[in-house]
């Protein structure tokens, strides 16, 4: 934010308010960026701790990244608090606007940084969406690795301290004096405000026809399923008025049931929802009109109904499609096939028979399989240690790894990595 093109009227409270934003930077560690009205970069705090600035796609103003940042900025203006965020590399970010006599001046990012911590899909993430090659990789893993890493809890208390950082300097503008004045009673009143529009969303929230929904994408019934999912969003029109935010608020809730449902959650918290597939999340955010949130949803209805069903299991089976789906959520830890049969209610023999006539193989030779194929993956897409790698396939340790993986491919892990599966 450049002091001679900003259009506040006061030079030290432009001055102040670098100085308080600067400070947040310095001391949380986490990087801000200022934006004009436009989505062009005006003032960068802490660039050098910045990893989006390694990557041509952020330098790009009319990329999906940019316009991603941009949409979480002007929705942040509606808020009256930081607004928190995933960026589509599935990092973290905060959005707050900067306003004066009830005009939008701009808006600030802060992050990315990351949450709980930094998972493998991000740096996959950077590799899709950018040519990276090795030697850049390896720079880009070394500085994933520098990200500041918060919990939920302290991340609440980060977005605390970036609104005073704002607020605080902003004593010449009577939005920010009086929301400074009434802070305690309008955080009260803000909470009294969400939880009756929650709770008002919660009761018009369209149950039935998601649970209608749910059964069509089991059932393989793709089209009955898209017709269902566009009668849901004629209902949410109706419920949410037309607003568009709210809309894509319920869509998200019902993206959350439909994902849970899948991974045999009991519960979804936000801590589980925010490790949803980031591509889902960002395409519903990233929506302009109703029509294009309308397109949107209808084609993730029918990736869900694709992935997680028909690819998996074309049979006919809801019981052995069922254990496929706890398998493919549960594929990178132990599973025994007691842990299966107490998941359906079923009897382990009876459950081991079927699987094996159903799919033509044991299910530990199945879950081997997809164990061996996640570790190729990892192989082949980033630089991760070995050991690492047997970890997060799911294998007790690495000398059990490399023996499955040599007897499974005629190859150690190393030299399938050297050769880039050339054998396959």
């Amino acid at each position: 934010m450049n002091s001679s093109n900003s259009t506040l009227k006061s030079k030290e409270t432009v001055k102040s308010l670098e100085a308080s934003v600067n400070a947040f930077s310095r001391i949380s560690g986490v990087p801000v960026t200022y934006y004009d009205n436009s989505g062009a970069i005006s003032k960068e705090y802490s660039p050098e701790r910045k990893i989006c600035g390694k990557f041509k796609i952020y330098s790009r103003s009319n990329s999906k990244c940019r316009s991603l940042l941009k949409f979480a900025g002007n929705f942040s203006s509606g808020l009256g608090e930081p607004y928190i965020f995933f960026c589509r590399a599935g990092l973290s970010n905060m959005a707050f606007p900067l306003i004066e006599n009830g005009s939008v001046e701009g808006y600030f990012i802060a992050g990315p940084f990351v949450m709980k911590k930094l998972k493998s899909s991000s740096i996959s993430n950077f590799v899709q969406m950018n040519a990276i090659n090795d030697d850049e990789l390896t720079d880009i893993m070394d500085f994933a690795g520098t990200l500041p890493v918060f919990t939920i809890e302290e991340i609440s208390s980060l977005s605390i301290l970036f609104y005073n950082s704002v607020v605080s300097t902003m004593n010449s503008s009577a939005d920010y004096q009086n929301a400074k004045k009434d802070f305690n009673d309008q955080i009260t009143l803000g909470g009294m405000i969400r939880q009756s529009k929650k709770d008002r969303l919660s009761s018009a929230f369209p149950a039935e026809m998601t649970d209608d929904l749910i059964n069509a994408i089991i059932g393989g019934k793709t089209v009955q399923a898209e017709k269902i999912s566009s009668r849901i969003l004629e209902r949410l029109y109706v419920i949410c008025l037309g607003d568009l935010d709210e809309i894509k608020t319920m869509i998200l809730w019902i993206t959350a049931t439909i994902i849970k449902n899948f991974s045999g959650e009991e519960r979804f918290s936000f801590g589980e929802f925010a490790e949803m597939d980031m591509d889902i999340i960002n395409k519903i955010n990233e929506a302009a009109t109703t029509d294009e949130l309308s397109e949107t949803f209808r084609g993730l209805v029918k990736r869900i109904s694709a992935d997680l069903v028909s690819s998996v299991y074309p049979g006919a089976s809801p019981l052995i499609a069922r254990s496929l789906r706890y398998i493919k959520s549960n594929y990178t830890r132990k599973i025994k096939l007691t842990d299966i049969s107490n998941e359906l209610h079923v009897n382990p023999t009876y459950f081991s028979a079927l699987f094996s006539q159903e799919m033509g193989r044991p299910f530990t030779d199945y879950i081997l399989e997809l164990r061996i194929s996640k570790a190729k993956d990892l192989l082949r897409n980033t630089n991760m240690d070995i050991v690492d790698i047997s970890g997060a396939s799911g294998f007790e340790n690495q000398s059990y790894f490399t023996k499955i993986f040599r007897k499974r491919t005629g190859q150690t892990p190393r030299q399938y990595r050297q050769g880039s599966g050339e054998h396959e």
